[in-house]
């Protein structure tokens, strides 16, 4: 998760963001709170929709991954 955070390397960053989304149990507080750090604050589309879609993975009833989702349609 500190990946997430840390690194200036885009397609890392986007990376972890879609490993986390398949290895984070689901409802995992700190795996939800970095990804939603992470949609607040890359600049990248693509890595902030992977940030949501694995949101939506690891806690299906986030209304900020929904919102990210649907935006970007």
């Amino acid at each position: 998760m500190k990946l997430l955070h840390s690194s200036e390397n885009e397609a890392a960053i986007y990376q972890a963001a879609n490993s986390l989304g398949k290895i984070a149990p689901i409802g995992n507080k700190k795996a939800i709170g970095a990804l939603v750090k992470l949609l607040h604050s890359s600049d990248d589309e693509f890595t902030r929709r992977q940030a949501a879609d694995s949101l939506i993975k690891i806690d299906g009833s986030n209304k900020k991954a929904f919102a990210s989702e649907t935006a970007a349609f």
